[in-house]
């Protein structure tokens, strides 16, 4: 059950809901909750309940109700395991994406493949936790490890990710990782092909991304007793990769391409230009004007003729957006704090989201109307983009929520559950579903 509601506050509320659920026709929905409660000053109130259920092929509309928002839960199919089978797991990081699904593609086509009876030619999947975990049981050992926010790369599966970094959505993007990484993240999506096919190392990856001392391919930022300073390097790094791709794919599906494949294409702009790098011996800056340059000549070209696309329309909007990628990339760049989980950090991660939506915006208003679009993009300065990461710090979320019901009933026409909460100024609110 989804529900989005605008409101002065614009606040975003992610409620994930464990339970468990009965034939019987009743759904009992508050065995035990977990919630993320973020203010941003561009967002919306957001809130998912996850009926939670093994991966089977029940059809009840509560078996396929947003499986999402807090991992777990769902899980992979692929029927009875063979002998032989062997765990796969990591974490998914962009920071963490909670709520997203990761597979293992057997046939390497981006796409996670379901048949209608759930049977043993199902990819294996399951949904990422909290902390962005994932672990899938597989017989075959060198298909590589895809993790989507895409519910059309999902196999039509309900998605609602949100990236813990910023506490903010993540739509529309999919990354992938070669088998045997333990990480799935933007920093392996861009090093895939170059490692897989270019046959370059995963140390000549990392030393051209500027990460000579870590393992791009291991290293979880976020976990427990890494060193701070490496983690911090590394979330930057990624953090500005993750900034420019939607920037590429704001740009695109704001004239009518699809999102993740728009983002798909923007990471291989991406790898196209840190494939330079490597051979070059050069480090990519990605907030320096002529690397992104080269990004922008990159994605133009990936882009060009990509469904639904105005390629007019799009080029105008990516020149304007590549400036302010290089604004939010200096923020992020700029980060001193090794707490990756401070107010501070996440306000200006949570720039990227912003810039995003303007992107988009400009994008539709630029096809609508020649030379119409640039003028909704507003971090255009380093005041604009700082503002808004203070903004984003300091809007800080509810602090309590009470449900008025624990149950409802599976077939009910009428469904009414009532949510209020307080927030951060001691002000009443009540939602409804």
């Amino acid at each position: 059950i989804l529900l989005n509601i605008y409101y002065h506050l614009h606040l975003l509320i992610v409620i994930c809901i464990e339970n468990h659920v009965t034939l019987s026709g009743s759904v009992h929905i508050l065995h035990a909750v977990s919630m993320s409660l973020v203010n941003k000053p561009w967002g919306k109130i957001r809130i998912n309940y996850k009926i939670g259920a093994q991966y089977s092929p029940i059809t009840s509309p509560f078996f396929l109700v947003s499986l999402a928002a807090c991992g777990g839960g769902g899980g992979g199919g692929g029927g009875e395991l063979s002998t032989g089978s062997t765990t796969v797991s990591g974490s998914a990081i962009a920071g963490p994406i909670n709520g997203a699904i990761a597979f293992i593609d057997l046939d390497n086509d981006g796409t996670l493949d379901l048949t209608a009876n759930g049977d043993a030619s199902d990819e294996p999947y399951t949904y990422t936790d909290s902390n962005g975990f994932y672990s899938l049981e597989t017989t075959n050992t060198t298909a590589p490890i895809v993790v989507t926010t895409d519910s059309a790369t999902a196999g039509n599966l309900d998605v609602s990710a949100v990236d813990t970094s910023a506490d903010t959505l993540l739509t529309g993007i999919t990354l992938k990782a070669p088998r045997g990484a333990e990480v799935v993240s933007p920093l392996t999506t861009v090093a895939y092909d170059l490692i897989e096919n270019s046959g370059f190392s995963e140390a000549e990856v990392a030393t051209a991304l500027g990460l000579e001392s870590v393992s791009i391919l291991s290293f979880n930022p976020y976990e427990a007793g890494v060193d701070a300073d490496d983690a911090l390097a590394t979330e930057k790094v990624a953090s500005q990769l993750m900034t420019t791709v939607k920037a590429i794919a704001a740009a695109a599906s704001g004239t009518g391409a699809d999102e993740d494949a728009a983002a798909s294409k923007g990471f291989e702009a991406l790898s196209a230009t840190l494939d330079s790098k490597v051979r070059s011996n050069d480090v990519f800056d990605l907030k320096n004007p002529t690397d992104l340059a080269v990004v922008k000549t990159n994605a133009n070209s990936k882009l060009n003729g990509l469904s639904g696309i105005d390629n007019t329309a799009f080029g105008a909007i990516l020149d304007t957006a590549m400036n302010s990628v290089k604004l939010v990339n200096e923020a992020i760049f700029d980060i001193t704090d090794t707490d990756l989980s401070s107010n501070a950090t996440k306000g200006t991660f949570a720039t990227a989201e912003l810039l995003k939506e303007q992107i988009q915006n400009a994008a539709a208003a630029e096809k609508a109307s020649t030379g119409a679009g640039a003028a909704n993009i507003t971090l255009t300065n380093a005041t604009s983009v700082t503002n808004a990461a203070t903004a984003a710090a300091s809007n800080n979320a509810p602090t309590d929520i009470n449900l008025s019901s624990q149950t409802f009933d599976e077939n009910t026409s009428n469904l009414t559950l009532s949510i209020s909460t307080i927030d951060d100024s001691s002000t009443n609110f009540s939602y409804g579903i």
